[in-house]
């Protein structure tokens, strides 16, 4: 297999785990609140249960994570050790402002 197919599918497999992940989440939080127990439900399963399908998915989740690190890691080797280039403050700068997005949006559900 290519490793940019690879790439893809780990990328992808991450992807859909952290939309799982935060849906669960989400899930956990507003719609089965800590005190519901077994009283409340949502397809057969109470918060305990969803909070177990929430923890084995954030440890496929961290596993991916880790993978796409290990084969990206000659590029972080390189930005970190690297010189600076013409324009390498504006990809600076992006990468910041795209961080602060995701992390903006990660939290506006709890607003």
């Amino acid at each position: 297999m290519k490793r940019t197919k690879l790439n893809f599918i780990i990328d992808a497999v991450a992807f859909i785990g952290f939309v799982v992940m935060t849906t669960t989440g989400v899930l956990m939080r507003y719609l089965l609140p800590p005190g519901s127990g077994h009283y409340t439900t949502i397809w057969g399963l109470d918060r305990h249960e969803w909070g177990g399908i929430h923890f084995w998915i954030a440890v496929v989740f961290f596993t991916i994570l880790a993978l796409h690190l290990v084969l990206h890691w000659r590029w972080i080797v390189s930005v970190v050790t690297g010189k600076p280039h013409e324009g390498s403050g504006l990809r600076a700068g992006l990468g910041i402002v795209g961080i602060a997005t995701v992390t903006l949006l990660s939290i506006a559900p709890l607003f």
